[in-house]
Order: structure tokens, then sequence, then C-alpha cells
């Protein structure tokens, strides 16, 4: 870069730095190019979940009375048995984040591959074989879209109790539907390229056309969509689990964690802004990352940042 001349740097937007302020720019860019922070933070959230029976050192389901309310560690009042201190009924909030952490990641890993799966084979057939099949997807998705989720999550909630089967069944039927639209776009365009043409000419089945060349296509889309939908699929078991909607008590979850300690806010604040700074984390950084693999996998949308 040293060798070239002004007006070479200036036409390829190369600006001269002093040598602190460059190396600073540099990082900056570094940080920018490739998602450090956000996979960082999702990496501890996937290790966290994995070794809750490791590092948690309490029964997240168990406590007592006389450790009500304990302070963190770091304050005065605080002891080093409970880093991130108790909640009302004397449980370790660690431990309990720890195990949240476990539930959320399950809860999403299994709604988003179930949800994402049909989601991506409707977009599909809606796509490629228009028509009525086309007709009768679309609007299934305008009619789901128009019910409020939360009200049909308590109606159900009411009519066959809480249980983490029904917390997966409405999670898939919540994960789904972004990815109908947007599949169903790209399987339109693709379908008309001239390769999907010449496959049909040479007598390939329809199953061969979808599986070959369709599918192919479109799974760059899924994934971006997939990890855009993550960050919304724990949000939305957080606000079940807040209104006594989600896993029953006392299976510990971020969102139920954030609803017991509610009530203590004035003089206890830890057992709720704990897990509530752990959602705002985990799903802000799955929105970076998804962002990042949407500019990257989409070459529309991708952003060179050298």
């Amino acid at each position: 870069m040293s060798q070239l001349g002004q007006i070479e740097k200036d036409l390829l937007g190369i600006k001269d730095y002093r040598p602190g302020i460059s190396h600073l720019y540099e990082g900056w860019r570094f940080f920018r190019r490739y998602p450090i922070i956000p996979v960082t933070v999702l990496a501890l959230l996937v290790f966290f979940a994995l070794a809750a029976n490791i590092l948690a050192e309490h029964d997240p389901r168990s406590g007592g009375i006389r450790d009500r309310h304990i302070p963190p560690a770091w304050t005065e009042e605080g002891t080093t048995n409970h880093l991130l201190g108790t909640d009302h009924s004397g449980r370790d909030v660690f431990s309990r984040m720890l195990y949240g952490a476990r539930i959320s990641l399950v809860v999403a890993a299994i709604a988003l591959f179930s949800g994402g799966t049909i989601g991506t084979a409707l977009g599909i057939f809606s796509g490629y074989y228009g028509g009525i099949i086309d007709e009768v997807i679309t609007r299934a998705v305008d009619i789901w879209q128009a019910l409020p989720f939360l009200m049909v999550a308590l109606v159900c909630v009411l009519l066959f109790e809480q249980s983490l089967t029904l917390l997966l069944f409405l999670m898939v039927a919540l994960a789904w539907v972004p990815f109908v639209r947007v599949i169903r776009s790209v399987t339109l365009v693709i379908k008309n390229e001239p390769y999907v043409d010449l496959a049909r000419v040479a007598g390939a089945s329809t199953v061969r056309v979808l599986l070959r060349h369709i599918l192919p296509g479109v799974i760059n889309t899924a994934v971006v969509i997939s990890t855009l939908s993550v960050g919304s699929l724990i949000m939305a078991e957080a606000a079940l689990s807040f209104l006594g909607a989600g896993v029953p008590s006392p299976t510990p979850t971020w969102g139920s964690m954030v609803a017991d300690g509610r009530s203590y806010l004035a003089t206890a604040w830890w057992p709720t802004v704990f897990p509530g700074l752990a959602i705002f984390m985990v799903v802000m950084s799955l929105n970076f990352t998804g962002d990042w693999l949407r500019d990257r996998l989409d070459p529309r949308l991708r952003q060179l940042a050298d």
C-alpha cells in the first residue's frame, strides 16, 4: 500500500492514518468483517448449556428460605457460594441460568429444525407447482399470520395444560411461517433458470429436479432465515415462560426467572436482571450473526469490508 500514489489511494478509498489510529482502524475492520463477539457469545451459550451439570454447584430446583435473596458474590453481603446470588426461594441464580440456557437452546434447536424443514418444503412446493397448491399454502400462511400467537398459545395451555411437548409444538408452529414466503420467492426465480429447463428436457423426474436443482439453490437462504429466526424463537419461549405458558415449574427457564423475580425488583434485582441480560445478549448476537451470514451468502447483499 505504501508504494501507491496518493491518486491511486484516493481512487481505492485508502486513507493514511497515524500508527496508533491505523492499528485501531485495522482492528475495527477485522471485527466488522467477522462476527467475533457475537460468535463468542453464542459459543459460550452452547458451552454453558452442555456443561450445566458440571458447572452448576447447586440444584436449580431446590433452595432454602434461609438463603433467600442473597446478593451476588461481589457485593458486601454476597458470598462466593452463590456467584450471582439467590432468588426469593433461596435457589442459586447461576445454576438456574445454566439450566435455563439448556432449555432455551434445546427448544430453539428442535423448533427451528422442524419448522425450517416444514417451511422450506412448503415454500419449494408452493413456488414450483403454483396453481391451487400455491394458493392453499399462501392462504394458510396469511391466516396463521393474522392470528395473535400469544393468545393462541394461552388458549392451548388452558386446553392442554403446560408441558414441554406443547411448548415445542407452539414453537414449531411459529417457526415455519418465515420460511415459506422467502423460499417461495427464490423458487419462483430458480425454476425458470436454463439449467432447470435443461434438466426437464433431459427427462429428470420432478423429485430429482427439486432435490438436485431447486433445493441447493434455496439452502443458503434457508440458513440465513434460520439464523435470524433463532433470536425470535428464544424471545417467544421467554415470553411464554414469562406469562406462565412455557415449561412447567420448577424447571428453570430464563423467561420464568424474569417473571418470578419481577415482584422483588425493589429489594432484589439480580434474579431478574441477569436472565434478562442473558436473553438480550443472545438475541442480539444471533441477529448480528444472521446479518453477517446474509451479507456473505447472498451475492446481491454481499458487503466487502476489505
